[in-house]
């Protein structure tokens, strides 16, 4: 999980710990003593402000997490800064679903899926502290951070989420759903991503869609070639959105 630094250095996973790597050597930031004790510290992700990080802390011991459903060691998310300070440990279990920050690195966003509450996406301040959850997979924050558009579990649509107020809590949230014409139930890894505030694109089955938030009326962009890997991330935007690898 390798980042790049604005100082170009690197940030990444390396034997269980995070660490900072520099032409003049390597620095642990995240020990495998730190926090709980013998833990690897996987998957550093780097907010925009380049300091602030998200990494996992697997295999905690959790005894809330036994007396709710039996599995007694969970994974769960950090939070670290590459300017000092202790690493600290957030109350949100980690599924192996993917993190992302919002572009002002104030807060986060994180899905899981499991048994119980199904597809869940939560928004995180970059306190740690919760603000609120809504259901989907694969959150993706818009330019602006006041809009997170997710995916269904079986697909056939997007779904925008817009924070009235700034505000990320259940009685806050309005939601628009949009549907994918071609949908085949089958979801790719790929996260929406936003073209600006008001349109975001979205690839399921062996298209690309662009969908237009003022208006459920999908827009396939058949020059387009699909991703073909599903279950994996296969397409990126550039930062001046103007560019998509696929």
């Amino acid at each position: 999980s390798p980042n790049v630094t604005p100082s170009n250095s690197i940030l990444m996973e390396r034997d269980g710990q995070v660490v900072e790597v520099t032409a003049g050597g390597v620095r642990t930031v995240v020990g495998a003593m730190d926090l709980v004790r013998d833990t690897p510290k996987r998957a550093p992700l780097l907010a925009a402000d380049g300091a602030s990080f998200l990494f996992v802390v697997t295999n905690v011991y959790d005894k809330g997490s036994q007396v709710r459903n039996a599995y007694a060691h969970r994974h769960f998310l950090g939070l670290g800064d590459l300017r000092g300070g202790r690493a600290s440990l957030t109350e949100e279990q980690w599924y192996g679903g993917t993190a992302t920050w919002f572009p002002d690195g104030k807060r986060f966003a994180h899905y899981e899926f499991d048994s119980t509450g199904g597809a869940r996406v939560h928004v995180v301040a970059g306190s740690g502290a919760h603000e609120g959850t809504a259901f989907g997979l694969y959150p993706s924050p818009s330019p602006a951070g006041t809009r997170l558009a997710c995916r269904p579990r079986g697909g056939g649509s997007v779904v925008v989420y817009t924070a009235r107020g700034g505000k990320w809590d259940k009685d806050s949230l309005e939601t628009a759903v949009f549907r994918v014409p071609s949908s085949d139930g089958r979801l790719s890894a790929n996260e929406p991503a936003w073209l600006d505030n008001r349109h975001v694109l979205v690839d399921e089955g062996g298209s690309v869609w662009r969908i237009d938030t003022r208006k459920d009326d999908p827009e396939e962009l058949k020059k387009l070639p699909p991703p073909t890997v599903r279950g994996a991330r296969t397409m990126a935007l550039s930062p001046s959105r103007e560019v998509i690898a696929i």
